[in-house]
């Protein structure tokens, strides 16, 4: 399949999933039936508490019961189908990316592997892109089962009562911006991350590619010094990383836990007033945990989503890379070959240094 990798990063991305669309589309069907599932126990148990309690018919009650126990066994079977499709899915986009980049490697000048470190080639194409399967997994599910959840939840609630689910779609924004916010600061530092992981895979390759010649030279002191200043600062980046991570993360737990609270102090307030009354506050508390969950989910991607599109972003780095040396646009095939070679006024040389060639004519006749 030809793709323009020059195009937007989001849009060469989405470009990996066409030919596993079928195994896309499974696992979505598996997302839209565990959010509905969600979405299906609050009012239901809302219902039999409010209609079958008072009217005494228990066995009624404990049928509806058995039947969310049900739908929850139904949501436990499309959870295990999303975990094996959607990774699978994942795994073989992956695969796809590792499989262009090693055959875009194959087309490149000497020159292009005189300036790089195979460590640091090694890197992009293994652990840069192992985070892509979790990206392409979790990706378009956290976002289809985020958007059916918050939005069949501020739905249903809004026809509840609607002062508190209004309070909750203002507080829902504000924890939309923090993410955002934190987002950029992330995508930051696990670049860097990367960037030193690749650097120390490139000393230690080099460093036991070349430990006879260390030897010979009792070297060695040298090359663990070499090694221990790439482990520092790859040990800083990663500081970093974790300090942006751990802001992000305390930051939307302490927005997502402040719901509960605000719901339950709101909820108190109106059943003072005579406006709510228990059941109806138990139903809110139980969307509210439905409305956190996709919340949640988001929140635990973000840190996914950060390292796999930052991998993402290195191996566009490569592949938007063109050969240094390329065929004519008028180039023909070289047919017949007769065995004579014949250079004329040949000169070459590596970007800027010294020359390798200077003008050699040369022929050599056949045998």
């Amino acid at each position: 399949m030809v793709r323009d990798y020059h195009q937007n990063p989001i849009r060469v991305f989405l470009t990996y999933y066409r030919p596993h669309r079928k195994l896309l589309a499974i696992d979505m069907c598996c997302v839209l039936v565990s959010s509905f599932a969600n979405l299906l126990v609050p009012i239901a148990s809302r219902s039999a508490m409010r209609e079958l309690l008072p009217a005494g018919k228990f066995r009624a009650f404990f049928i509806v019961m058995a039947l969310l126990l049900g739908a929850y066994l139904i949501k436990a079977v499309m959870s295990y189908t999303m975990t094996v499709i959607g990774h699978r899915c994942g795994m073989y986009m992956e695969a796809d990316m590792r499989e262009d980049l090693f055959e875009h490697l194959q087309d490149m000048s000497f020159s292009f592997f005189d300036q790089r470190r195979t460590g640091e080639l090694m890197s992009r194409m293994t652990s840069d892109l192992f985070s892509v399967t979790e990206v392409a997994h979790h990706g378009p599910e956290n976002i289809i089962l985020a958007t059916v959840t918050l939005l069949g939840s501020v739905i249903i609630m809004m026809h509840i009562q609607w002062q508190i689910a209004l309070v909750l779609l203002i507080l829902v924004p504000l924890s939309v911006w923090f993410t955002a916010s934190q987002r950029r600061r992330m995508a930051r530092t696990n670049v860097a991350v990367k960037q030193q992981q690749a650097e120390i895979n490139a000393v230690i390759e080099s460093g036991i590619s070349g430990v006879r010649t260390a030897k010979a030279f009792a070297n060695e002191a040298q090359e663990n010094a070499k090694f221990r200043a790439s482990n520092e600062r790859y040990k800083h980046s990663k500081r970093e990383w974790y300090r942006a991570m751990g802001t992000f993360m305390s930051g939307m737990e302490f927005c997502t836990s402040a719901l509960q609270v605000v719901v339950i102090a709101l909820g108190g307030l109106f059943i003072m007033r005579g406006t709510m009354d228990y059941i109806d506050l138990i139903t809110f508390s139980l969307y509210v945990t439905s409305f956190v969950q996709p919340i949640r989910a988001l929140v635990m991607f973000m840190e996914t989503f950060t390292d796999g599109m930052a991998g993402f972003g290195r191996f566009l780095e490569l592949m938007r890379t063109e050969p240094a040396v390329q065929d004519a646009p008028d180039a023909v095939p070289l047919g017949e070959v007769k065995g004579a070679v014949e250079f004329d006024d040949v000169s070459f040389r590596y970007d800027t240094s010294l020359p390798v060639l200077e003008h050699v004519s040369l022929r050599l006749e056949p045998g």
